[in-house]
């Protein structure tokens, strides 16, 4: 860990890094459009921040409206793997994002947008792509869509691929193979895997060799189709100018009360980027959030309590997300009536916690925002009442789910900080 923390200070101190907020009006490239002022790139291209109107039939607050971020593009997070001396290693990246808290974390081996891999931003090519695009010399072992932020983004999705290569490459300065005892050890450092890297990783996390689900699989595919035939969710693209309750500034779009999030700018350098010198809309949250996943051996098997979760980005009606999900969390455990199911065993826990650790939301697009990831172990699970979005299910289960992308990012991300310590430790007994 030492050594790796090392490679990261010296990269940082050997290049130029600057991130600022500033007004709207100062955004090179990037205007509030004349037609229905939504927040767009005057290329047509990377992304643009509108309004939506949802109605759902889910959760207390059924009808309201917001702003979000618009990127019908389908990016690439791609991890390199190799085989070296006997051991398997993963080509990780130290990057710099304008939204980190920390300005470098461990990222994948190719993080990047449509947009950006197709240089719309007239800069340098995107170092190893090709390995992702069906290079002769890789195999791929792993090549899934899965959903980015339900809450922020609109119909987002990215490839997450794990692609294998057997001759040697050349690596940059900010490149490392890492084992996976190596990135396990950095769960344990607030902010410094990221998103994009926690996502990617959930795919290799190993099975575990005895695991006897509560529910048979079929059950569980039952329990969500149920959750999809019994909520709605109506999205309406509107333009910001007339998204209610949110006002437009000079500095920054918010919510007339100032809680969930913000919209602001920011200008960024960063030497090391295929652009060195942008701006950018970017989204900032009005506090920390709570992700966590309530965890009980059951069956001599360790289980996980799922909950089925309507998110007005998301394709899909229902996803499976962490049994706790919430913004701002400290406030919300203040206003009892604001409380989530559950959320006073994560904050009132002092004996079974297996992970606590701050953890960062993807840099790009979200300006210093951080969840804290808690794992927390329950005796005596019988004793839980479930509502019925609400389930149990097996360690294993949980991974099949992740591959074939039924769960959310912020279940990936618990996931990836859970079951590579786990396998960290096994390793280490």
């Amino acid at each position: 860990m030492n050594d790796i923390q090392l490679w990261f200070d010296d990269l940082e101190k050997s290049s130029r890094y600057a991130v600022s907020e500033i007004p709207f009006r100062l955004m090179d490239q990037w205007c509030f459009d004349s037609s229905d002022t939504n927040l767009r790139h005057r290329g047509g291209k990377f992304y643009s921040i509108e309004g939506i109107r949802v109605i759902t039939n889910y959760g207390e607050t059924q009808e309201w409206e917001q702003p979000i971020i618009n990127q019908p593009e389908i990016g690439i997070l791609g991890i390199l793997t190799k085989v070296i001396d006997g051991e398997r290693k993963y080509l990780m990246q130290a990057k710099m994002e304008p939204g980190n808290i920390n300005i470098l974390q461990l990222s994948p081996t190719v993080q990047a947008t449509e947009s950006n891999y197709k240089r719309a931003h007239k800069g340098k090519k995107t170092i190893y792509l090709e390995y992702f695009l069906g290079q002769p010399d890789s195999v791929v072992i792993f090549d899934q869509l899965q959903t980015e932020q339900g809450g922020r983004f609109y119909k987002k999705r990215n490839r997450n691929m794990l692609v294998e290569v057997e001759k040697d490459i050349d690596i940059h300065d900010d490149f490392r193979w890492m084992n996976l005892n190596e990135i396990g050890a950095l769960f344990h450092i607030d902010n410094f895997v990221n998103m994009d890297s926690r996502s990617v990783l959930c795919c290799v996390v190993k099975r575990q060799e005895i695991d006897n689900p509560l529910h048979p699989t079929d059950k569980i595919l039952n329990w969500i189709t149920r959750l999809m035939v019994k909520y709605s969710l109506t999205v309406e693209l509107v333009g910001l100018k007339h998204v209610k309750g949110w006002i437009t500034g000079e500095d920054e779009i918010r919510h007339t009360s100032g809680s969930f999030f913000q919209v602001n700018s920011v200008q960024v350098e960063a030497s090391t980027r295929e652009v060195t010198r942008w701006t950018q809309p970017m989204i900032k949250n009005t506090g920390e959030g709570l992700v966590g996943f309530l965890v009980a051996e059951i069956n001599d098997t360790l289980h996980f309590l799922v909950r089925g979760i309507v998110e007005v980005g998301n394709i899909d009606v229902v996803h499976m997300a962490p049994t706790i999900q919430c913004s701002v969390y400290k406030q919300r455990f203040r206003e009892k009536n604001k409380c989530f199911p559950y959320m006073d065993i994560f904050l009132s826990s002092h004996e079974n916690i297996l992970y606590d650790q701050m953890q960062s939301e993807e840099g790009g697009r979200f300006y210093h925002c951080q969840n804290r990831h808690m794992i927390v172990k329950i005796d005596d699970y019988k004793n839980l009442e479930l509502r019925d979005d609400y389930i149990w299910v097996s360690y294993n289960q949980v991974l099949d789910f992740v591959r074939y992308g039924y769960f959310n990012v912020e279940g990936r991300s618990l996931m990836s900080c859970f079951g590579l310590n786990e396998q960290m430790a096994v390793k280490n007994d």
